[in-house]
């Protein structure tokens, strides 16, 4: 009886370990998702600014032909959209 008892109480503190294992696996898998998901919406946000100042700069230099006369076509800029 003192047996048995000793044997659920040890199959307990087995399971709670086994239980406690998983969750820290599953924590760590979590937290490695978090840095990957991170780096990419790092990589987002520089492609993305990267992307801005490209634009302003092409906004800038078609003001500038525009200044000095030359006439843009906004149809062949529609057609690479």
């Amino acid at each position: 009886m003192v047996n048995d008892d000793n044997d659920r109480e040890n199959d307990k503190e087995k399971t709670n370990e086994e239980d406690m294992e998983k969750l820290f696996r599953l924590f760590r898998q979590i937290v490695n998702e978090m840095f990957i998901a991170y780096d990419y919406r790092r990589k987002y946000e520089s492609s993305f600014e990267k992307i801005q100042a490209e634009r302003k700069l092409a906004e800038k230099e078609i003001e500038l032909f525009s200044e000095v006369g030359f006439d843009w076509d906004y149809e062949w800029q529609e057609k690479m959209i």
